[in-house]
């Protein structure tokens, strides 16, 4: 028996288009392209996502910043008010009476020397770890000798305030020197002059 398939040659036809190879690379394109463009989706997602929290962090460490800035003011405050207070507290235990220094004014005085200046320095230093504080006192005496012979009376005058009780009244006795002197110089009445300091140091005191 002969059989006659009349299909046979659609058939043929439909199966080579199955096989042509640019339908197939169509078709794997088109799907590779759905799936880029659907990984692409989610990346964006992803990235939306993320930008969010990035802007959210920021906003939080904007906010931090500004706190952080406020409390260390406060604490720049604090810690300033603190050492006024220590400072307002040492002077009330530990301050150095003046009145015995100013009243030797008058006592240790030469007719050929001629005071132009005095001053009291005091340094004061506060150890944290043993909360003592440490004195440092210093006297500048600035004078004018103006006598026959220039300079000639400034010794005696060291001699002098090195020997006086109102100075040492209180505190222990100190170490005078001649910090500086100027050349001689001449007068308006043509007699000659130096210009000289003197430093009175006291020994460091720790309370």
């Amino acid at each position: 028996m002969i059989r006659i398939n009349l299909l046979a040659e659609a058939q043929e036809k439909t199966q080579a288009r199955r096989r042509d190879p640019i339908r197939i690379s169509c078709l794997v394109g088109g799907t590779l392209l759905g799936l880029i463009l659907l990984w692409s989706g989610v990346l964006y997602c992803q990235v939306c996502y993320s930008e969010k929290e990035v802007q959210t962090l920021k906003d939080k460490v904007v906010r931090h910043q500004q706190e952080f800035t406020d409390v260390n003011s406060t604490n720049k405050a604090t810690e300033k008010e603190a050492l006024r207070l220590a400072q307002l507290d040492w002077l009330t235990t530990n301050r150095v009476i003046c009145g015995s220094i100013l009243n030797g004014l008058p006592h240790w005085s030469v007719p050929e020397i001629q005071l132009t200046h005095f001053e009291v320095r005091m340094q004061h230093k506060v150890d944290n770890g043993s909360k003592k504080a440490s004195e440092q006192i210093r006297l500048v005496i600035q004078g004018k000798n103006s006598d026959g012979d220039p300079g000639g009376s400034i010794q005696s005058y060291e001699e002098r305030l090195s020997t006086n009780h109102y100075l040492v009244q209180g505190h222990s006795k100190g170490d005078i020197k001649l910090a500086s002197m100027s050349a001689p110089e001449a007068g308006t009445e043509g007699v000659f002059f130096v210009v000289f300091s003197l430093d009175y140091n006291y020994p460091e005191v720790v309370r």
